[in-house]
């Protein structure tokens, strides 16, 4: 009995390690890069643009989020916080807004993708969480995005 619980375990971990490289590679693919909040993807920011105070995305073509509603499907001790940002300009309360109005529309993309809604969660910061700086159109453009958090339970 012993022997077999051992094997057992044995092929439990083997499994388990299985498990985690195939994790591992397609955060790689989806370029992730672990941080406090969860693993950020690097998604491309063609897919998840925004027309000037739009909240509708750019184009239904959207490869990554199949990707993202893929790896959801494959692990399902994964879940999924989409975040909104904007830059300073215009009214704070109009940024937070629209900001998690952008979320919500990316979110709602990924439940037609089959991510099911216990499992996602959208969130607006409007202005307050810039990466780069809102003097230039270029720094404004950077803080002007959607963030995808993958988050293991």
């Amino acid at each position: 009995k012993a022997k077999q619980d051992l094997e057992t375990a044995k092929r439990a971990g083997e499994n388990a390690l299985s498990d985690q490289r195939a994790l591992f590679l397609r955060y790689s693919a989806l370029g992730a890069t672990e941080t406090e909040r969860g693993m950020l993807l690097n998604l491309p920011a063609t897919e998840l643009s925004f027309r000037i105070n739009s909240t509708e995305l750019a184009s239904d073509e959207l490869p990554s989020l199949d990707e993202v509603a893929k790896l959801l499907a494959d692990f399902p001790m994964l879940t999924v916080r989409v975040e909104g940002h904007t830059d300073d300009k215009g009214r704070e309360e109009t940024n937070l807004q629209l900001s998690q109005e952008r979320a919500q529309a990316v979110l709602a993309a990924l439940i037609e993708r089959g991510v099911a809604e216990e499992r996602a969660k959208a969130e607006g910061f409007g202005e307050t969480r810039p990466i780069a700086d809102n003097t230039n159109a270029a720094g404004r453009r950077q803080n002007r995005r959607v963030e995808i958090y993958i988050v293991e339970q």
